[in-house]
């Protein structure tokens, strides 16, 4: 998935963090090992169907299913040959506990059916989409990146440990069982024992961000 509006949204971006992700961060410590086979089970058939293989196209990090998919560097072209491929820098922070983070996001229920194994989305600070909703309230609906202290317990658990290891610009997609998400708790329209499936963005590591590092975003696409 790309995120539209990144740019707009990161030289824009204020300190306000989504209090979705924030609310109940701490929910999601039950101990039902039937519910939690059950979930692995239709996580690890939904991967082997995509024909995922551990170590190389995910990860696991406390029963998080952690896939990295891209970086915003993917998309720079060469000036001078724009079907070049320009490398990612080398020297790129990768996140550490404790190190300060922000990142743009849309968070689904995850069914483990259809292509994304997701439903409709629930939550979103991605400027593109929030802009194509009418009649939305935007006091609830922050378009500024969530900011976090990693470990530090500021959004939900199955975000929270695996943002480490993570590098600015990268884009992930997460796969999270419920007792690292919202647990038994019903939080809005996620319901009890929900899965969730969170992609992200990285746009900040430390106050760093990727025109840091040279990005230089692609030119917009013609309008037809």
């Amino acid at each position: 998935m790309k995120f539209g509006s990144y740019i707009r949204s990161l030289v824009s971006a204020a300190t306000v963090a989504a209090a979705f992700l924030v609310a109940m961060s701490f929910a999601g410590c039950g101990d039902d090992s039937e519910l939690q086979t059950k979930e692995e089970e239709t996580i690890l058939k939904f991967l082997t169907s995509k024909n995922y293989v551990e170590d190389e196209d995910y990860t696991v990090i406390d029963g998080v299913y952690r896939i990295i998919t891209g970086s915003v560097f993917d998309d720079m072209e060469d000036p001078e040959d724009p079907d070049a491929v320009v490398p990612p820098p080398a020297n790129l922070p990768i996140i550490a506990a404790r190190d300060e983070a922000a990142f743009f996001y849309v968070l689904y229920i995850f069914t483990g059916t259809g292509d994304s194994g997701a439903g409709p989305w629930i939550y979103t600070n991605d400027t593109g989409i929030i802009e194509q909703i009418k009649n939305l309230n935007s006091e609830y609906w922050s378009k500024d990146p969530m900011r976090v202290t990693v470990g530090n317990g500021d959004v939900i658990k199955g975000i929270d440990v695996a943002l480490s290891g993570c590098r600015l610009g990268d884009y992930i997609t997460l796969i999270i069982p419920s007792r690292m998400g919202y647990g038994g708790e019903q939080i809005g329209n996620i319901g009890k024992d929900k899965m969730l499936l969170c992609q992200l963005v990285i746009t900040e590591v430390n106050g760093e961000t990727p025109f840091d590092y040279g990005y230089v975003p692609p030119p917009p696409a013609e309008e037809e």
